[in-house]
């Protein structure tokens, strides 16, 4: 069904040449002619005019002249946004197909009074523009025109594109002091200066408000905000936090000395951002690109790994001995558990995960003995276990790993 309906309208009278046309509420007779009113889809009037419901006799569930609370309905309210011509409203295209089939083609006297806001010329022509001229002749093109002004179709909230306008608008109150203010013929000269004074506020109010709308409106900052939504969602934080501290510079420059300002401070962070990228490559050593790739990519595992560790990315990431991170294991019930070596103090243990920390104590195993062995000459295998305090079963393994591997020479 139809969510129009039909606008015939079924009071009229008549006085001189003024026609006047009213919607009344079947239940109440109250006048709904500028209000929300609900149609029945069923009932129709002796003449076919439509079932119109109040809003109160509606939600009451009123049941008159045959109408059942049941049946299908239809919502009519002000239709204000364009059809077919961007100077004509929905509204007034129904009235005009209502003028059309009350007084017939031509009577664009008539018809333009039935309308009440067109002029008969602009009636005249606008009906040859849209239904003569179309190929679907006598139904026009159903090219229907986007709704500006309707608010549903509102980017911004609060602000009305098709009459320039926001619901609140900048210094809302600027109006309050004049509203009744009125000059009088005895007013004394003082008076008069004061409300001259007062005018002069407000105008300079009205003025700082114009020239933010036509900051916004050079700037597309209503019209394409859709658009600027995402080219925001596009950029990284640095940038979005950057472009928030300067856009107080927006006020002093054009559209395009400011977009170009923008352009070129986005441009300088991100080549300071990849200069400090190719320092830290150069001081880890990182020399082609694919090892900078895997580079990078094993840094932000590591990164994530961490603070999944810590309790989340919230939370701190110093610097924790391994041994406090995760306890070694003991293979061997009742046996004493070893002490890794402390490695919390070495360069750059900080950039490890728990469990390469742990790996890292123990390679340092081999760094530990062969240094001892190389100051005194000699290693035993009490002094390899005094050294690396670990289970004595596995110092003795490594002792003899390393004896016929030609590191060390067997010491009794």
């Amino acid at each position: 069904m139809s969510l129009f309906g039909s606008y015939s309208q079924k009071n009229t009278h008549s006085d001189g040449d003024e026609f006047t046309f009213l919607f009344n509420c079947d239940s109440c007779a109250k006048d709904i002619t500028n209000m929300l009113k609900i149609s029945c889809a069923v009932c129709k009037g002796p003449d076919g005019e439509p079932f119109d419901l109040c809003i109160p006799c509606f939600a009451a569930g009123a049941e008159v002249k045959g109408h059942v609370r049941t049946h299908n309905y239809i919502i009519k309210e002000g239709l204000d946004w364009p059809l077919f011509d961007p100077e004509w409203t929905a509204n007034e295209e129904l009235l005009l197909v209502d003028g059309l089939k009350l007084y017939g083609i031509g009577n664009w006297d008539q018809i333009s009074t039935h309308i009440g806001t067109k002029t008969k010329e602009e009636v005249d022509t606008h009906y040859r523009a849209v239904f003569c001229a179309s190929e679907t002749w006598p139904i026009p093109v159903c090219s229907i025109l986007s709704c500006t002004s309707g608010p549903a179709n509102h980017e911004i909230q609060g602000y009305m594109p098709g009459r320039d306008e926001f619901d609140h608008e900048f210094e809302q109150d600027a109006e309050n002091p004049i509203k009744d203010m009125i000059f009088e013929d005895n007013e004394s000269p003082e008076e008069t200066s004061l409300k001259t004074t007062m005018l002069n506020i407000y105008n300079i109010a009205l003025d700082r408000r114009m020239e933010r709308k036509k900051f916004l409106r050079d700037r597309n900052l209503t019209h394409d905000f859709k658009r600027l939504q995402l080219l925001e969602k596009k950029r990284t934080k640095e940038e979005r936090d950057l472009l928030t501290r300067i856009r107080v510079f927006a006020r002093l420059q054009t559209s395009a000395d400011f977009d170009d300002f923008t352009e070129g401070l986005l441009r300088e962070q991100r080549l300071r951002q990849r200069i400090a990228e190719l320092q830290e490559f150069r001081r880890m050593g990182v020399t082609t690109l694919q090892g900078a790739s895997e580079y990078t990519r094993d840094k932000q595992q590591r990164a994530s790994y961490k603070a999944a560790a810590r309790g989340g990315p919230g939370m701190r990431t110093n610097s924790v001995p391994s041994a406090a991170l995760q306890p070694p294991f003991n293979p061997v019930p009742g046996r004493k558990m070893y002490t890794p070596l402390d490695i919390s103090t070495a360069d750059g243990v900080d950039l490890l995960l728990p469990n390469e920390q742990q790996l890292c104590s123990n390679i340092l195993i081999k760094e530990t003995l062969l240094k001892e062995y190389a100051e005194k000459g000699g290693l035993t295998r009490k002094q390899a276990r005094a050294l690396i305090k670990i289970d004595v079963n596995k110092t003795q393994q490594i002792y003899d790993l390393f004896v016929i591997n030609g590191w060390i020479q067997f010491a009794m």
